[in-house]
């Protein structure tokens, strides 16, 4: 090859052989040498195309570049994390390192192997970057190394020029099938492969490949006994749901699954989701995924589980995604996973308006590992404990947090200036108003991974593993079960048993709820606080709930006429239970009742009697939501009432006096539609009588000044429509288009109320009207004057199915 100029063209550089085997090909003479002024050109060149300022296509051709001239020079490559553009997963900021970058463990680990440590700190590298929709570019590019590098006839002992060809891993694969162990598969490949295929791949290449197709390739047998299990499932059951997603040949790649109950579970506690996904099944090295949740006594609820093959963002988002669909595109309010930055990406992006919040107890444990000495400093454990969930406000935090760091002097530690950076997805003083159903943790998915773990060992098929995973979920649900029974058979005894308060909420909340409200009462009522009151004028007042412990301060707005209480814990706003400071006030106050709005449905004993609206804050499809909701509702009491005779007969006849109502509310409301329209035309003639137009002919006996027909009509439609008028629009001096191309007639199969088929509303929209004196046909004033009045009404398009993956309906 040709040796280019300082300024060598990309085309020249391009031409270089990425995988050049710089011992052997053209570039020896001939004795097995290699030519080192060949070499040197190459290095040369690949200097000046990875100069600053140079465009690369992408970080692809980046590395592929950057890891040739590291085979050249001597030294091995690789990959630092990414940096990303705000709140997005696009890419910024790409880093390439020699491997020696870094420092030596202070310590040496623990046990009988001890680990080689080559890190050296070296500086070598390359960094590529871009603005926002824009070319990659070269940013820095450091060629100096601290450390010895490996000679011509070394390179093929590199970590990152050990890449094993395709037939190299389709040989280990066959090798693996017949099962043979990975020193003869080993051996076989340098037999038949070739010296050429086979260098740089040692015993510890083949052992780590084969122990990666074990965990990947999932028995054929296993996929198929569990599809049928699914199919079976979904068979039975219209409301069971099941989705997978394959790899490129064809290989389970990922899988979710969740039954009806879960979808009627998700419906009523489905606000808080505890998502943990660091338990992995031991035969595949699957991670073994479970959506939970919390129920109305304080138990787990099961809301649907996934096989993940991987842990990167396109992985977590299709399977939130595919959980979203799975409940009818109703997304949680609050989220609690493991600490993780692909996770992360992949909720802002399934779950745009969904709180995302991390695991408390993950943090504690992974602390440690990073603190060093800090972790016998009682102090430092004491701020920092605080800062998890001690800290009133943002202010509060930030004064701890600083305290922390400059009085033990962890400016430079990486992991505290990483949490700093994300401290409102884990810090409760960053909280505010969201609904957490008290959780700070996904200890509820732990509680189940344990369990897990006793019933899943190296040998448990993916069959027997589910099969086991619901006799789980099984026990969860009879334990529910179980406490409903206890509920509606008598209540708790109450501490103070003529308590106005203490009566309404037994009467309404469940057992395990209503000893929390109890303690929150006596709390409140018992402790010895100081209590101020102040005027804000009118009905509201002002109360000051000093502790005389802790000498903490709470701030409350109460207004006597709407029985409105805000305090400044914001307890109820995110566990939905009234604190102690404002049961205090009700108590000084002399309410007797709670108030309706401070009774949260997901707390109370009939819970599951009652159909949630959506909330229109959430981003979800109400009808959508609505749909999905009522599906599962009715499939509930459909298998709640099979099995006796007069449950199934006491349904049918709520069904068809539902029925009967929803048609005759149609009947009334075609009715007064077209009674609306009729008016409409007669106000109309009317109008045009009165500014001189002829019915009959359509013509106009005079000239008549536009913006005073305006007025007219306007004035009429506002006294026949009981509505403001709009507004006349701008002078333009054109003539606008025809309404009547703006709007579809109700078609005459509305007043027919069994009809099924659905018409979709269109908005009215204001008429306009000429600006100049023209003459005005019958037909267009018209359509003009009625447009305000038409209304269109959609009919029910009957049932949904839910969607169920290779099984049934779609949604």
């Amino acid at each position: 090859m040709d040796s280019t100029s300082g300024n060598g063209s990309r085309e020249d550089v391009v031409s270089v052989d990425m995988n050049v085997d710089l011992a052997h090909t053209e570039l020896g003479n001939g004795a097995g040498e290699v030519d080192a002024g060949k070499v040197s050109s190459i290095i040369r060149q690949l200097e000046s195309r990875l100069a600053v300022g140079q465009v690369v296509a992408d970080i692809e051709e980046a590395y592929s570049l950057y890891k040739t001239y590291a085979l050249a020079k001597g030294f091995s490559v690789r990959k630092s994390k990414n940096r990303y553009f705000e709140k997005t997963q696009e890419v910024r900021l790409k880093v390439f390192l020699c491997n020696k970058e870094g420092e030596k463990h202070s310590k040496p680990k623990k046990g009988n192997r001890v680990k080689s440590d080559f890190k050296t700190g070296c500086k070598a590298r390359l960094e590529i970057s871009r603005e926002r929709n824009s070319e990659w570019k070269v940013k820095q590019f450091h060629v100096d190394h601290n450390h010895e590098l490996a000679l011509p006839d070394e390179t093929h002992l590199l970590k990152s020029a050990r890449d094993m060809t395709v037939g190299v891993v389709g040989v280990l694969e066959n090798m693996f099938s017949f099962g043979k162990g990975s020193s003869d598969a080993l051996s076989y490949v340098e037999e038949e492969c070739g010296e050429e295929d086979s260098r740089g791949l040692n015993v510890k290449d083949a052992y780590n490949l084969i122990n990666v197709i074990k965990r990947s390739k999932i028995d054929s047998t296993d996929c198929r006994g569990l599809f049928q299990h699914f199919q079976n499932r979904a068979s039975q059951n219209d409301c069971f749901f099941w989705d997978a997603e394959f790899n490129e040949l064809g290989l389970m790649k990922n899988f979710f699954w969740r039954d009806n109950r879960c979808g009627v579970d998700y419906d009523y506690f489905g606000d808080v989701v505890s998502f943990d996904a660091t338990y992995r099944i031991n035969k595949y090295n699957l991670i073994c995924a479970p959506f939970v949740g919390i129920n109305h006594h304080g138990q787990n609820v099961m809301f649907g589980c996934a096989f993940l093959s991987d842990e990167t963002v396109m992985t977590f988002e299709w399977l939130f995604k595919t959980f979203a669909r799975a409940m009818g595109n109703k997304h949680p309010q609050t989220i609690f996973t493991n600490p993780c930055q692909t996770m992360s990406m992949a909720i802002e992006n399934a779950f745009p308006n969904t709180c995302h919040r991390f695991c408390q107890w993950h943090i504690k444990k992974d602390a440690p590992s990073h603190l060093g000495s800090l972790n016998n400093n009682a102090k430092f454990k004491s701020l920092f404990k605080k800062c998890l969930d001690g800290c009133e406000s943002e202010a509060d935090f930030e004064a701890t947090w600083n305290e922390m760091i400059s009085n033990h002097g962890c400016h430079n530690n990486k992991w505290l200036n990483d949490m700093y950076e994300v401290r409102q997805k884990w810090s409760t003083a960053y909280y505010g108003n969201e609904f957490n159903a008290g959780l700070k943790s996904t200890c509820r998915s732990e509680s189940g991974n344990h369990v897990l773990k006793e019933i899943s060992d190296k040998a448990t098929s993916l069959y027997n593993f589910v099969i086991a995973f619901e006799e789980l979920v099984a026990r969860w649900r009879a334990k529910e079960k179980n406490e409903d029974f206890n509920c509606k058979q008598g209540k708790l005894t109450r501490v103070v048993k003529h308590s106005p308060l203490l009566n309404h909420a037994g009467n309404v909340y469940t057992n395990a709820f209503y000893k929390k409200f109890e303690q929150e009462l006596m709390n409140g009522t018992m402790a010895n606080s100081r209590v101020s009151k102040f005027s804000c004028g009118g009905t509201s007042y002002m109360y000051e709930v000093i502790s005389h412990e802790t000498e903490q301060v709470r701030s409350l707005v109460f207004d006597t006429a709407t029985m409105d209480v805000k305090c400044s814990c914001k307890k109820f706003e995110a566990t939905g239970i009234l604190c102690s400071h404002a049961l205090l006030v009700f108590t000084t106050e002399n309410v007797h009742k709670i108030p309706e709005r401070y009774i949260v449905s997901r707390w109370t004993t009939n819970v599951k009697n009652k159909i949630e609206h959506s909330d229109p804050r959430t981003g979800n499809d109400s009808e959508v939501v609505y749909s999905n909701q009522i599906m599962r509702f009715t499939h509930d009491l459909i298998m709640r009432s099979k099995s006796h005779l007069e449950t199934r007969e006491i349904l049918a006849r709520c069904l068809e006096d539902a029925a009967s109502k929803i048609d005759s509310f149609f009947v009334r409301l075609n009715s007064e539609t077209n009674s609306s329209r009729h008016t409409g035309m007669n106000n109309a003639v009317s109008i045009m009588e009165a500014i001189g137009i002829n019915s009959d002919t359509g013509g106009v006996d005079a000239p008549v000044e536009s913006r005073r027909v305006s007025n007219a009509a306007l004035s009429l439609c506002e006294i026949s429509n009981k509505r403001k008028p709009p507004q006349t629009g701008e002078s333009s001096g054109k003539l606008k288009k025809n309404p009547r191309d703006k709007f579809q007639p109700c078609p005459p199969q509305m007043s027919n109320p069994g009809l099924s088929q659905s018409v979709m509303p269109r908005a009215c929209e204001q008429p306009t009207y000429p600006t100049q004196a023209t003459p005005i046909m019958l037909h267009s004033i018209h359509t003009e004057i009625n447009a305000p009045s038409q209304m269109f009404y959609a009919l029910p398009t009957g049932n949904n199915g839910m969607h169920a993956q290779g099984a049934t309906r779609d949604s």
